[in-house]
């Protein structure tokens, strides 16, 4: 019995005389492989032989023929949150001994296990050689998405001709995987060269260096700019009455008690 790396089991008869009854040959078993038969060819397996039959002579030599047992082998992708970790295709079912392989787009073969840490789609093609021979290839897909932010400005509001007050605001929503990602978060005004006296929907925003890991929306903030009062003000106008002379005539207006103003 010619195993070809199988194990012959110990049912099957070492030898046979004129006298013996039909022997039937049990299958060999081999890791990884599936068991198709017993040849007397080892070359072309044409010629199955599954036993001797009653009555037979001379010597017999059969060889085991294999085909590799792939249903166990599958790849796994993996869909996570950018988190700052890296991660892979998961290959199951592979035997100590196969040699797995990988495949990026565009790319060669290699033993080297592609990880991947930035938000993206990432496809990964999988083959399986066995003994010097492929024997299986699929592919899966590594999905990382970006890290949802949210990031709320605060409304704010201040009195006509004075200045900005500091405009403030936080993430209400998700968290940073580093400090820095988004550099310096800064709150400003966008229309910051009105300040004629009104209600502003949605002109304070937040300013933030761009991360391709990270989704952000921002909600903006209001701002008011009111009217400014001073219990000490006061306006004094004054007018007149005059008969028809071609001369001009106007009235007057005077402020007090609110330095800065006329």
């Amino acid at each position: 019995y010619e195993t070809n790396g199988g194990t012959n089991p110990s049912a099957n008869p070492s030898s046979y005389t004129v006298e013996s009854p039909d022997i039937t040959f049990e299958p060999a078993t081999r890791d990884g492989y599936i068991f198709e038969g017993w040849y007397t060819d080892n070359a072309t397996f044409k010629d199955e032989k599954s036993g001797i039959n009653a009555r037979s002579t001379g010597n017999v030599t059969v060889y085991a023929k294999w085909s590799a047992d792939t249903s166990k082998l599958s790849v796994s992708g993996i869909e996570k949150v950018y988190d700052g970790n890296a991660y892979s295709v998961m290959v199951t079912g592979a035997l100590t001994s196969d040699t797995v392989q990988y495949q990026e787009p565009n790319s060669s073969w290699t033993s080297e296990k592609p990880s991947y840490v930035n938000a993206g789609s990432y496809p990964v093609g999988v083959r399986v050689v066995r003994n010097g021979q492929e024997i299986w290839q699929d592919s899966a897909t590594v999905l990382i998405t970006k890290r949802p932010i949210v990031i709320t400005v605060d409304s704010s509001e201040k009195f006509f001709n004075q200045p900005d007050p500091t405009f403030t605001g936080k993430i209400t929503s998700g968290s940073l995987v580093d400090k820095d990602d988004l550099k310096t978060i800064k709150f400003e005004r966008a229309n910051k060269d009105v300040n004629d006296v009104g209600f502003y929907v949605g002109v304070l925003n937040a300013a933030y260096t761009a991360n391709d890991n990270y989704d952000v929306t921002v909600n903006k903030g209001n701002f008011r700019i009111k009217t400014a009062t001073d219990k000490d003000a006061k306006l004094e106008g004054a007018g007149g009455s005059w008969p028809y002379d071609g001369d001009a005539h106007a009235a007057s207006a005077k402020v007090t008690g609110a330095s800065g103003y006329t």
